[in-house]
């Protein structure tokens, strides 16, 4: 049995009550926690329409659109799904203008020509979509003198340290609310492996383990620095864990590793 826990969705794996070989998984629901990302999207669209209203008025009246510039660290699902629900806030804004820049696209060097395009664009407001486009909006000399948002992150303050008070929305959801959801989800496991890299977790770790340990249950730590020794781990661990549970972590969460693990 597995609990895949995501600040996207939420997915739980349950055996068929037939006799089957225990990690044969036959019986798939897949529970909504999508309204996150939606509650994400619509308090980032009031954060926009605040800064651009406070802007406005200190200026004089000026009659060009006031352009904003997403910049997005990769293309990937979640981020596509944040853009794409500000684009649909300033398509229904006159003079709003919404630029979308994908970080990915830039590597190296090239970082240099993003930073010349952005000082050609004459940006009232940045928007960063992920922890990269957060830490690039929050140096790049470009953005200084503009209004400044983060979103979808993690940890925001681990991002960009203790220097900067940024403006944004977190995805932090408490690890209290998380472990209620696995004792209602799956009921009866006690044993749950959490899967994590201590450079980004570790805290999260401790705090999840003691909260769980007042309601009965032991959190393994499956602990790992790359992407290449998840298959490992998680074989070496498999007959210790009832559930497994994915956070949010640089070098853990990827579609391509939830669908391995399913």
């Amino acid at each position: 049995m597995f609990f895949v826990a995501m600040r996207h969705e939420c997915f739980i794996l349950t055996p068929d009550p037939r006799p089957l070989t225990p990690l044969k998984m036959i019986h798939f629901e897949k529970l909504r926690a999508g309204e996150k990302m939606h509650i994400t999207s619509r308090l980032l669209a009031a954060a926009v329409c605040l800064v651009f209203l406070w802007t406005g008025s200190a200026q004089t009246v000026d009659l060009r659109p006031a352009k904003a510039a997403a910049l997005v660290s990769r293309n990937i699902r979640p981020y596509a799904e944040a853009v794409e629900s500000m684009g649909a806030v300033f398509a229904e804004s006159p003079g709003r203008e919404l630029k979308v820049f994908y970080l990915d696209r830039f590597p190296g060097k090239d970082r240099a020509a993003l930073s010349g395009e952005l000082t050609e664009g004459k940006f009232r407001l940045f928007i960063s979509v992920g922890p990269e486009a957060t830490r690039f909006v929050w140096t790049d000399e470009v953005s200084k003198s503009s209004a400044k948002l983060y979103s979808v992150v993690l940890d925001p303050e681990k991002v960009l340290g203790t220097a900067h008070t940024p403006c944004g929305i977190s995805l932090n959801i408490p690890a209290q609310k998380q472990l209620e959801m696995i004792e209602r989800g799956l009921p009866g496991v006690w044993r749950v492996g959490l899967l994590y890299d201590p450079r980004y977790n570790s805290d999260f770790f401790k705090e999840a383990a003691a909260l769980a340990s007042a309601r009965g249950i032991k959190i393994i730590p499956l602990e790992v620095s790359s992407k290449k020794e998840i298959p490992g781990v998680l074989k070496d661990h498999w007959g210790d864990v009832d559930a497994l549970w994915l956070i949010p972590d640089l070098t853990v969460i990827s579609e391509s590793i939830i669908k391995y693990v399913i």
